[in-house]
Parts: C-alpha cells; sequence; structure tokens
C-alpha cells in the first residue's frame, strides 16, 4: 500500500473576545471538517470518507486537560475510528504521529487516518481573566474541560524536576550555553546570532496567513535583542530569569507576561489537521491527484530520558535522522546540507526527538 495525504487544513482563532474564544477541541475539529473539506470530494464522497476514519490521533493540549480527547472528537465528527491514541505532550509529535500512521497505512493496518492537534492558550488566558470577574464564556464544554495553563508536576518527583532543570526554560538555555561555548562566541556574540536567526523567522511569518503573526511588523535582530517591558527577561543567554518556580506561581506568572520574540511563542489559538490514506483508496474516492502528498520517508531517535548527558553542545538523536530518512528512499534529494545546517543551527535543535520527514509532493 502506498501512503498519500489527501487533505490538510490550520485554523487560527486570532481574536482574544471572550465571547470569540474557542477551546482546544473546538478548533481540532473545525481544522478536521477544514481537511475533509480540503479533498475536493463531494458531499456523498466526503460521506463516504468519513465513514472509513479507523484511525485518530490526537497531539495532547498543554492549556486544556481531557479525559479523552479523541472520544470527543470523535462524538463531535459523528465517526467511529478503530483506534485512537492520545499522545504525550511535545512539539516532536505530530512529525511522529505522521510517520506512524503513514506505516500502518503502508501495512494495510488502517485505510484512513487522522492526525490532528491545537492549543488555545491565548483563549485560555482571556476565559481565567473573564471568570474572574463573573463572565460566562457559553462556547466551553466545562463538562469536558478542566482548565490548566500549566501542569508542572510531571516535573517534581524525577531528575529534572530535583535540579529544577526539567522545564523548555531551563533545559534549553543548558544545551545554547554549550552550544555556544563549544563555537567560541562570548555571550552578546551569541544573542546577536540567535536575534538575527529569529529575524528571520519573523520575515517568513507575516507573510503566511495562518501565522499568528501573519501581517504584522517585521521583528528585526536589534528589537529581538533589546529586552523591553514586551519583551522581557526569560533564561539566560535567551535573556534571563527563571529558576524553580512552584506551579501556583508559574501559572499567576503567565498570567502577566507578554509573548517574547526570542522563545517559543506559545500565547496562540491555532490547530491543524490531516488526513492519510491509500493511494488506491484516494482514487476510488475520487480525489484529485494534484491533492496527493506522499510522505517519502521518516526516521526517529531520543536523547536520555534521564538527563545523563555528558555535554550539551549537540543532539544525539537529531544528528542521525536526516541519514536514516534518506535511507528509507533512495531517491530522497530535497535534504540540502543547507537545511540540516539550519536544524543543527537552530536554538532549538535539542528538542527534536522524532522525525526529520521528507514530503514530496506527486
Amino acid at each position: 500500500m502506498v501512503p498519500v495525504i489527501i487533505g490538510v487544513a490550520d485554523i487560527k482563532n486570532k481574536t482574544t473576545k471572550a465571547e470569540d474564544a474557542k477551546e482546544p477541541l473546538q478548533l481540532m475539529v473545525e481544522a478536521i471538517v477544514a481537511a475533509i473539506r480540503d479533498t475536493q470530494l463531494s458531499n456523498t464522497e466526503i460521506l463516504k470518507l468519513k465513514s472509513s476514519i479507523d484511525s485518530l490521533s490526537v497531539v495532547k493540549t498543554w492549556t486544556w486537560t481531557y479525559a479523552d480527547l479523541p472520544h470527543l472528537i470523535s462524538q463531535k465528527l459523528s465517526i467511529s475510528p478503530r483506534l485512537t491514541h492520545y499522545t504525550k505532550q511535545g512539539g516532536n509529535q505530530p512529525a511522529k504521529l505522521l510517520d506512524e500512521e503513514s506505516l500502518r497505512i503502508a501495512g494495510g493496518q488502517s485505510r484512513v487516518s487522522l492526525i490532528t492537534g491545537g492549543e488555545a492558550l491565548a483563549s485560555c488566558v482571556c476565559s481565567i481573566l473573564q471568570t474572574k470577574v463573573g463572565v460566562e464564556i457559553p462556547s466551553f464544554d466545562l463538562e469536558n474541560v478542566s482548565l490548566s495553563i500549566s501542569d508542572c508536576s510531571l516535573y517534581v518527583d524525577d531528575l529534572d524536576g530535583i535540579h529544577s532543570i526539567g522545564l523548555p526554560i531551563q533545559v534549553y538555555p543548558m544545551y545554547e550555553n554549550g552550544f555556544r561555548a563549544h563555537r567560541g562566541q562570548s555571550l552578546a556574540e551569541n544573542h546577536m546570532d540567535s536575534a538575527s536567526l529569529y529575524s528571520r523567522f519573523s520575515q517568513v511569518a507575516v507573510t503566511r496567513p495562518y501565522s499568528w503573526n501573519f501581517q504584522s511588523k517585521v521583528e528585526t535582530p536589534e528589537s529581538i535583542a533589546q529586552v523591553t517591558t514586551k519583551n522581557r527577561m526569560i533564561c539566560l543567554p535567551c535573556e534571563f530569569v527563571h529558576a524553580s518556580l512552584k506551579p501556583e506561581v508559574w501559572r499567576k506568572l503567565i498570567l502577566a507576561i507578554d509573548p517574547l520574540l526570542m522563545n517559543a511563542f506559545n500565547s496562540v489559538n491555532l490547530a491543524a489537521a490531516c488526513i492519510v490514506t491509500t493511494a488506491e483508496y484516494a482514487a476510488e474516492l475520487g480525489v484529485p491527484r494534484s491533492k496527493w502528498i506522499y510522505p517519502l520517508g521518516g526516521a526517529g531517535a531520543t536523547d536520555s530520558e534521564e538527563g545523563k548527558l555528558t555535554f550539551f553542545f549537540t543532539s544525539f538523536s537529531v544528528k542521525p535522522i536526516p541519514d536514516n530518512v534518506q535511507k528509507d528512499d533512495s531517491f530522497l534529494t530535497c535534504l540540502s546540507l543547507e537545511s540540516t545546517q539550519f536544524f543543527l543551527q537552530s536554538r532549538h535543535f535539542q528538542v527534536i526527538r522524532w522525525m526529520f520527514g521528507i514530503i514530496r509532493s506527486h
């Protein structure tokens, strides 16, 4: 069986007004509906496609906690997948799921796989602020949701928690400083190097409709590097501060901060979805071949889960992945040296624990 992606979609809820707030469940359902429409099938064939969905994989949300999010999504869409999977949290999970579901399709274990994920921290903060002053937000299904801005409890008892190096803003600086020292850079040189990198990210983001910063002002290296009240210090060398905040302190702190220009931009309301099936079934349904996207290869690796690393200037999990992906398919030529170097030099290279996925359109 040859797996193909036949539908993709992104959803952005930019507003932070209480009456327009949406939880991740709602955003994901909207993304899935949009991905189904993206197949360009007739209404009759869409019903056939939905009835054939036998696998649903969902990336675990960070901003909301659900007892069984795949089940809630299935109810909203009136689908009955045989297999449902709710992952661990992690930025690697979307690519990992695409790799796993493509393998399931190729092995005949699934006919149609649905992958989705989303976050709604902007609405989360909005809802808390509004409920504090007695404003109800009717769009939230509070019977199924326990609001959680940041659950730090998973870091309490393990080695990371004991030494306060479990949160991203604690562990990233260890790699960043190790990488900086390995390259012989001063703090100031590394700071401007990273600011220049993020400025290039900004140039791309403002041109993409589904980017949170679409049509915003392009941030320059100078504006990113300069610490201000809206670009406050977080952690060295990304800026500064945060050693070992207790969960209750973190929850209070996050309500007061503005998005920071040299850290992950998490105060967003975004979701995405994609549909994977076999080339044979895509043809049977009548999905235009111009919509087919072939996942050609995938690979994964994991750094030490116990923090047992002797140095922090490289990531053992990232370095072999490009080669392993290429081994999956002898005619992969789109992985350039430049793109490899980009990953290895990016500020957050160390957290890519799974999959350098290569996808080529037919």
